[in-house]
C-alpha cells in the first residue's frame, strides 16, 4: 500500500486534504470510519492538467453523508491557498464489499494504490475475490454490470430519437459503445482508465486477431469524434446521422454479446 511520501500532492493540495480530513473527523465522530487517497495523485504521478482531481474515498457507516463530505470538500479547498478540486465519493462498507466481491475496476484500481488518511485500512470490509467467468459460461458479474449499463444507454439514444434529440441520441449511442468495449475487456480482465485507452485495448485484444468486427470498432470511434462535438462543441447532427448512430450501438451490441458468448 503507498504512503504519503510516494504521493503527488503538492503542499496546498496536502493542506486542504489535512482541512478536510479534520473537517470530517469534527463533524462526523464515530460516523467516519476512513478517508483514503486514490487515483493518479496516490500514484504519484505528475500533474497533466489543470482541472486535474485529488480522489478521495470516504467511508462512513451509513455512506448517506454525500452532500455534507462534498461541501466540506469545497470549503477546504477554498480556505486556503489554491488546489485542485477534491473529489470525494462516500460510500458505506457494505459498497466496498459488494464492489470487492464482484472484483469491480475501480475497487481494485483503489485498493492497489490507497493511502490511508484516516482511519481504517480497510481490511474488516470484505475480500476482493479472484477474476472468474461462470461455469455455465455465461459472463461475470461485473460484465453484466457494463451490458446492463449498456443497454441503458441505448434505450435512451432510442428514446432521444424518437423525440427528434438527435444529439443526445448520438452521445447515448457512444456511451453504449464503450460500455460495450468495456464489457469485453472485462471478460479478458482488462481494464485502461480512459476512452482512448480502451479503444485502443479493445482494437489490440479483440480486432486486431479478428475477434471482433474492425468496421465496427472503427466506426465507434468515428461516434467518439461525434460525441465530443455535442458535449464540448455544441456540435449540430441531422436525424439521419442520429439514427445511423443508434443503428451502430444496436450492432455494436449484437457482435459484442455474440463475442461474449463465445468466450
Amino acid at each position: 500500500m503507498a504512503t504519503l511520501a510516494v504521493t503527488s500532492l503538492s503542499p496546498a493540495e496536502q493542506r486542504a486534504v489535512d482541512r478536510f480530513v479534520s473537517a470530517l473527523a469534527a463533524r462526523l465522530g464515530d460516523e467516519l470510519l476512513a478517508v483514503w487517497l486514490f487515483g493518479s495523485r496516490a500514484r504519484g504521478e505528475p500533474v497533466g492538467d489543470a482541472d486535474s482531481d485529488v480522489d478521495l474515498l470516504v467511508i462512513t457507516r451509513t455512506g448517506d453523508q454525500e452532500r455534507l463530505v462534498s461541501d466540506l470538500a469545497r470549503q477546504a479547498r477554498c480556505e486556503g491557498e489554491w488546489a485542485h478540486p477534491l473529489h470525494a465519493l462516500t460510500h458505506d462498507p457494505g459498497w466496498v464489499a459488494e464492489r470487492r466481491g464482484v472484483n469491480a475496476f475501480l475497487m481494485r484500481e483503489i485498493d492497489s494504490v490507497r493511502v490511508v488518511l484516516y482511519g481504517s485500512e480497510g481490511g474488516e470490509f470484505g475480500e476482493r475475490v479472484a477474476f472468474r467467468r461462470h461455469e455455465d459460461g455465461t459472463v461475470s458479474e461485473r460484465t453484466e454490470e457494463y451490458l446492463r449499463d449498456a443497454r441503458g444507454a441505448l434505450a435512451m439514444a432510442r428514446a432521444g430519437l424518437e423525440i427528434g434529440e438527435q444529439n443526445q441520441a448520438i452521445a447515448r449511442a457512444y456511451d453504449a459503445m464503450f460500455l460495450m468495449a468495456r464489457a469485453a475487456l472485462s471478460e479478458e480482465d482488462r481494464f485502461a482508465r480512459t476512452h482512448d485507452g480502451t479503444w485502443h485495448l479493445h482494437h489490440d485484444l479483440l480486432v486486431k486477431p479478428g475477434r471482433f468486427p474492425a468496421d465496427l470498432h472503427r466506426r465507434a470511434r468515428t461516434a467518439e469524434k461525434w460525441q465530443y462535438q455535442v458535449d464540448y462543441e455544441s456540435g449540430r447532427y441531422t436525424f439521419d446521422q442520429g439514427r445511423e448512430t443508434v443503428e451502430l450501438a444496436e450492432r455494436f451490441l449484437a457482435a459484442t454479446v455474440e463475442l461474449l458468448g463465445d468466450s
